[in-house]
């Protein structure tokens, strides 16, 4: 690994850090590279990832899998446009990371209770975001709106959903913009479970807002 390679930063965070637009400008680098140039960049990329995981203890790894999957959660919420080159270049960083996180155990589950008063990114974008990070995304309203469902029955076929991925051991992002006091239930209960990293997030998708981190029920 070289580090002098630009797309070798400095630590592993750093690749979706939202408070210096590392996907919009790392991003936008790759869309000048072109053919077997822009395939090499991603494979730097990647290995590049690889490399940061190898050297984590696992307790780093699940503190640092928070973050990342925060940042990913707050970028989204504020890029301004998406770029082809966007989905490139989150498959090549986050695509890589999370595979690698379930290989060494662990499984992470993010959740948020968040409103939004439009929802273009919840419905839209978010879908394609996570997708490309291998992260499967869950959001009860996108349910109901998708399968012209009653609210009840949406949370319920969410809940189910989320049930297989847990069964599967497979990461997931759940989204509730309009909560009620079962939104949560079925993420809760499996909290404690071995390898279970949890993510919960109240507050908006803001700097110096704050998340409660917890691996197999215990605070991280």
């Amino acid at each position: 690994m070289n580090p002098a390679d630009p797309f070798f930063l400095r630590k592993l965070t750093d690749y979706w850090d939202s408070t210096t637009g590392t996907v919009q400008s790392l991003s936008e680098k790759l869309d000048t590279y072109s053919g077997q140039s822009r395939e090499e960049a991603l494979d730097a990329i990647r290995a590049a990832v690889r490399e940061h995981v190898r050297v984590l203890p696992d307790k780093t790894l699940c503190l640092a899998a928070c973050v990342v999957v925060d940042d990913l959660y707050k970028v989204a919420s504020h890029i301004p446009a998406w770029w082809a080159t966007t989905s490139d270049y989150l498959a090549a960083s986050a695509g890589t990371f999370f595979p690698i996180l379930r290989e060494r155990g662990f499984i992470l589950h993010y959740i948020v209770d968040n409103t939004f008063p439009q929802t273009q990114r919840p419905f839209q974008l978010f879908p394609t975001w996570f997708a490309a990070c291998q992260l499967n995304y869950e959001c009860p309203q996108l349910i109901q709106a998708t399968d012209r469902l009653d609210p009840a029955s949406a949370l319920q076929s969410c809940s189910h959903r989320i049930q297989t991925y847990f069964a599967r051991r497979e990461h997931y992002v759940l989204l509730d913009i309009d909560s009620c006091d079962q939104s949560f239930n079925e993420v809760f209960s499996q909290r404690k479970e071995e390898g279970v990293i949890t993510v919960f997030r109240n507050e908006a998708p803001e700097v110096n807002t704050k998340i409660s981190m917890s691996l197999s029920g215990k605070p991280i």
